[in-house]
């Protein structure tokens, strides 16, 4: 076969590639701004926090609203509008799936920039429920709420229905770490091609990028 027709092969191989490439790169940029309602929730692992050895129990002990308790654990749970339209007047509930367990604090620990009040939230159901209501949230916006419990549940269950809205819910999820999230996002950054993947599918890296531009000014 001659070399010229090899370098020919390759050539229109080459062009078929990129025109595939760019063609999938611009499907997924634009199904990225189509207008969307959407709203994931993710529900941590629940984790102890602090415990009080038997050895020491009678001169230590864990006060929590001044209720005296062997052992707290604390579950996170983190609230992100996926979607590209704005969520409004919404209400999430987050039930507690066994009987022992009781929530016996809650606390949102991160919020999206100036909506520190945006999210509030309520303990009902005689300390096995939460209730987390919000008058709106913008697209990328995300919190997080920290719960303290007295004892492992068998899980966090979060609930949450609105009309033209999908609701996306992921239970017993690894949250990432604000550390961790950084360096991978990093090491995303450092391969063009991988880079290029998750500007187009991914929010969060894309606010991760922009602050990075923001700090670099």
């Amino acid at each position: 076969m001659k070399p010229e027709f090899i370098n020919g092969i390759f050539a229109v191989s080459g062009a078929i590639a990129g025109a595939i490439l760019s063609g999938i790169f611009g499907w997924l940029i634009s199904r990225r701004n189509d207008p969307r309602s959407e709203l994931s929730i993710f529900s941590s692992r629940t984790a102890r926090l602090i415990e009080v050895d038997s050895s020491i129990s009678e001169i230590v002990e864990i006060r929590v609203h001044g209720r005296v308790l062997p052992t707290v654990y604390t579950s996170d749970i983190r609230i992100v509008n996926t979607g590209t339209e704005p969520l409004y007047e919404g209400q999430i509930d987050v039930s507690i799936v066994g009987d022992e367990a009781r929530i016996l604090a809650v606390d949102v620990v991160e919020t999206a920039p100036g909506a520190d009040r945006a999210l509030n939230t309520m303990i009902v159901d005689q300390n096995q429920s939460l209730k987390l209501t919000f008058e709106y949230i913008n697209p990328s916006e995300e919190f997080v709420v920290r719960a303290l419990l007295s004892s492992r549940p068998n899980q966090l269950l979060p609930e949450f229905r609105q009309p033209g809205v999908v609701t996306k819910i992921r239970t017993d999820a690894e949250l990432i770490p604000g550390v961790l999230g950084r360096l991978m996002f990093e090491s995303i950054r450092s391969n063009w091609l991988l880079d290029l993947y998750f500007r187009a599918l991914m929010k969060p890296y894309r606010r991760y990028l922009e602050e990075v531009s923001d700090k670099g000014k």
